[in-house]
């Protein structure tokens, strides 16, 4: 067997060949990004089984009850049917914004149920009640496509 004589070429041109380029290894980051957002997009997609719903309403129901009560106790009523939830994020007709929070009441997401679809809200001012028609989206329905109100949730 033949030793080589180790010289400062030898060492370059060895250290050259071992290992990955800058480009390589930024191509396969870019390539497992991708893979990543695709698996996640599939994942989330695939709906919400009832306990991940049961935790988006118990949030929700807070937030909303919070909400409703700060708007309750600056004008004096809960928002009407008509005004809907979106009186607690934008001022409704009728009340000057300048009286109104900068932020609103409420973040647009808690308005929302875990289908991303806005809760029904009805009221005549005096009181109120926030309903979900369940997965489906349609009244009535039995197991997740049920109607749910929010202050039977505990």
């Amino acid at each position: 067997m033949r030793l080589r004589k180790i010289t400062r070429k030898n060492i370059k041109s060895i250290a050259r060949r071992r290992g990955f380029t800058l480009i390589e290894i930024l191509i396969v980051i870019a390539v497992l990004g991708m893979l990543m957002t695709l698996l996640f997009v599939s994942l989330s997609d695939a709906g919400i089984d009832e306990k991940t719903a049961k935790l988006h309403f118990l949030a929700s129901k807070s937030k909303l009850e919070f909400a409703l009560f700060e708007f309750k106790n600056r004008y004096g009523r809960y928002p009407t049917s008509d005004e809907g939830l979106r009186a607690l994020i934008t001022p409704p007709p009728g009340i000057d914004s300048k009286d109104f929070p900068s932020r609103g009441f409420i973040e647009e997401k808690y308005t929302l149920d875990p289908w991303k679809r806005p809760y029904e809200f009805r009221s005549d001012g005096a009181s109120y009640e926030v309903v979900s028609l369940g997965a489906d989206g349609q009244p009535g329905g039995e197991g997740i496509n049920k109607d749910i109100n929010l202050k039977d949730i505990n």
